[in-house]
């Protein structure tokens, strides 16, 4: 028999901040990936939460992630511009440039504002998700 030296009375379910504006920070250069089914690219986008609606600098427990599609050749004209604005706004938000293409590596340590709104299931533990990225905030 195998046992693991480890307590697990020490795990801590993931706390959900109240919906609201909320200053967050890119953690780290977003991850390419693709969709199992779709078989679309994505990048997802890995955020801590350290700022706003009652939290001044402090790191609330639990971060989130957000995912961006992106266009693929498949795509009607409509989810094209849809995966593009999304990007665009989530560059604007965050300061990053895109005039010469996007840069994931620019990502990491960037830091902006977005709306979040909390998801809820009967299956995992609340969490947090972007509901609109904030420019200019």
């Amino acid at each position: 028999m195998t046992l693991l030296n480890l307590n697990l009375d020490d795990a801590k379910e993931p706390e959900v901040c109240p919906d609201g504006e909320y200053e967050l920070q890119i953690s780290a250069a977003p991850v390419e990936g693709v969709g199992n089914e779709s078989g679309k690219p994505y990048i997802r986008i890995p955020l801590k939460i350290i700022g706003g609606d009652g939290l001044s600098e402090v790191e609330f427990p639990g971060g989130l992630s957000d995912i961006c599609s992106i266009p693929h050749v498949d795509d009607s004209d409509e989810d094209k511009n849809r995966k593009l604005l999304k990007l665009q706004r989530l560059c604007k938000a965050f300061d990053i440039d895109y005039s010469g293409g996007v840069d994931l590596t620019a990502f990491e340590g960037s830091t902006g504002w977005a709306i979040l709104g909390t998801e809820t299931s009967d299956q995992y533990p609340d969490k947090n998700f972007v509901k609109k990225y904030v420019e200019g905030a």
